[in-house]
């Protein structure tokens, strides 16, 4: 089992940034996070925003071993230790779970 900044993983990290970002791509206002307004996001390509919420999942993926719980717009993303997952909300709503090991 690896550990990253308090994280632990036993899966390629590589695959887990990509799953942690196309999950945060389907909160609505996850652009937020990058202080953009809808219409900046909406002229950005597919492949752009994809990449500008890789660049954010691997934040994210730090920013969680030192707070279990960070919001995105009106979703969060939570790290569930016991359960080695981490949670994507769109609100009340799990929508999303990334695999750590």
């Amino acid at each position: 089992m690896r550990e990253n900044v308090g994280v632990k993983f036993n899966r390629d990290y590589k695959a887990i940034v990509s799953d942690l970002a196309e999950a945060i791509l389907t909160i609505e206002d996850g652009y937020e996070a990058f202080e953009m307004t809808a219409e900046d996001w909406r002229l950005l390509s597919g492949t752009e925003r994809l990449e500008f919420m890789r660049t954010f999942a691997d934040d994210l993926f730090y920013g969680l071993g030192q707070s279990p719980s960070i919001p995105v717009g009106s979703g969060k993303i939570e790290y569930v230790a016991a359960n080695h997952i981490i949670k994507i909300h769109d609100g009340d709503n799990v929508v999303h779970i990334v695999q750590l090991i």
